[in-house]
């Protein structure tokens, strides 16, 4: 069966628009009958219903991020759902998105077949029901899915919420891209690797229950444009400072040396040229370290702020779901920068 990264130059997040080209793309477009607008970058669109509640939609894909069109497939699919997870809501509808490589026809069948087991795999493994979809065929193949749910305005979360006191958790460790660009160069051992596909392929369905902690006052995910990327946006819509503890920002097992080395996706250098005015203390960043937290993320663990009483809580709610969450910082006033990274006592 075909390599299926070989089509493309990049794949998962990692493929992602850079963000100033987006944000060039976007100026002046807005779309005024939904209740969010371009300028506070949810993670996915609300509408409201006739009986109250809101619908919560989201579209995502990629390029695949492995050889593997299962695993790409799974892969594709939980990073899709995890939009509408990252809003506090539970994903209950999806529409597949599905382009196969112009190749042989047998060959091209099989791919498709396998993109599909593991879109179908991501989907039933959370809860959500694929409905329809649509495929075409083009010289590269991309894996994603359109995601909707509903919930009460009460449930959901947005990245404007942040308030200054919070308490900054994430539930993944960041550095998943820079260890498909290692890996693919032979640098990230087996071990190591094992550890990153693990973390690609659990789904973020804890975010569901954070949407019924009122204490937990902002959400998002993790993906293309790194830690330090969402981060700016939760502080950008929220109007407040986000400080990072770079000590403290958990890391895949060889990425810090693999990003060290320069085995780092295009996409990461791209955020931080763009992101860096926003941030404060990043002379005392390395390299390496600059490149971890602007390393796009596919299917990236959830950022959540979190009134101070109730960290302890949100900790043991994901625990139950399996999942670590890290405090990584703390939400401050905003002054002359909307970020600030810290390290030891600087």
């Amino acid at each position: 069966m075909q390599d299926l990264t070989k089509f493309s130059a990049a794949g998962g997040c990692s493929c992602k628009l850079p963000a100033d080209q987006l944000d060039d793309l976007l100026n002046g477009t807005n779309a005024l009958a939904l209740l969010a607008d371009n300028e506070s970058a949810d993670d996915a669109a609300f509408s409201e219903l006739a009986n109250g509640d809101v619908l919560v939609s989201s579209v995502d894909f990629q390029n695949p991020i492995l050889d593997d069109p299962y695993l790409a497939g799974m892969i594709g699919g939980l990073n899709a759902v995890s939009d509408i997870f990252a809003c506090g809501v539970q994903p209950q509808w999806a529409e597949v998105i599905l382009a196969l490589p112009q190749i042989d026809r047998e060959t091209k069948v099989a791919i498709g077949r396998e993109m599909m087991r593991g879109l179908m795999e991501a989907c039933s493994g959370v809860g959500c029901q694929i409905v329809g979809g649509h495929t075409i065929e083009q010289s590269a193949p991309l894996i994603g899915l359109t995601v909707r749910g509903t919930a009460c305005p009460e449930q959901i979360k947005r990245k404007s919420g942040a308030r200054p006191g919070d308490v900054v958790l994430l539930t993944k460790p960041v550095g998943n891209g820079i260890a498909v660009a290692a890996r693919q160069v032979g640098f990230l051992i087996d071990t190591d690797w094992k550890v990153a596909q693990d973390m690609l392929l659990t789904a973020n369905s804890v975010g569901k229950d954070f949407g019924a902690i009122a204490a937990v006052s902002s959400l998002t995910d993790i993906t293309g444009f790194g830690l330090i990327g969402h981060s700016l946006e939760v502080a950008i819509s929220s109007n407040v400072m986000i400080e990072l503890d770079v000590d403290d920002v958990p890391a895949l097992p060889g990425t810090r040396r693999a990003a060290e080395m320069g085995f780092v996706p295009q996409l990461a250098a791209s955020t931080w040229e763009f992101s860096e005015a926003q941030v404060s203390g990043k002379e005392n960043l390395s390299d390496g370290e600059k490149m971890l937290l602007t390393d796009p993320q596919t299917n990236g663990g959830l950022l959540a702020t979190v009134a101070k009483d109730a960290v302890q809580q949100v900790i043991e709610v994901a625990s139950r779901n399996g999942v670590e969450a890290v405090a990584i910082g703390e939400v401050r006033e905003r002054g002359a920068y909307y970020c600030n990274v810290r390290k030891g006592t600087s």
